[in-house]
């Protein structure tokens, strides 16, 4: 006949046990995944904007990256309070836009005003 103390003993074991991978792992395969969404709709729309002559002619992955980077710092920077007016920063669309503009007159379009 088992014990009460060893029953109790095992089920805490087995409650302790874990089924599947841990929440965390879980989670950041979750955000992998998502990212990677986000990026590769990204890159559709930079191949659209490439097929219209509007940025400049480099490899798609490279100016995806570069422009999905610098978002990504711009919107990093605004969530954590850090964008100033003295560093030139004051919020992350504005950021983007200038970026933007930027790459167009990288084509030698017009002068940035």
């Amino acid at each position: 006949m088992l014990h009460a103390a060893s029953l109790t003993r095992d089920f805490r074991k087995r409650s302790n046990e874990r089924i599947g991978p841990p929440v965390e792992v879980v989670l950041l395969e979750l955000y992998i995944e998502a990212a990677t969404r986000s990026f590769v709709e990204f890159a559709a729309v930079v191949q659209e904007c490439q097929d219209a002559d509007d940025p400049p002619d480099v490899p798609n992955a490279e100016l995806t990256g570069l422009i999905y980077a610098s978002v990504h710092g711009l919107v990093n920077l605004q969530i954590g309070g850090r964008t100033r007016q003295e560093k030139g920063l004051t919020d992350a669309y504005k950021g983007a836009e200038l970026l933007v503009e930027l790459l167009r007159l990288s084509e030698g379009s017009e002068k940035l005003s």
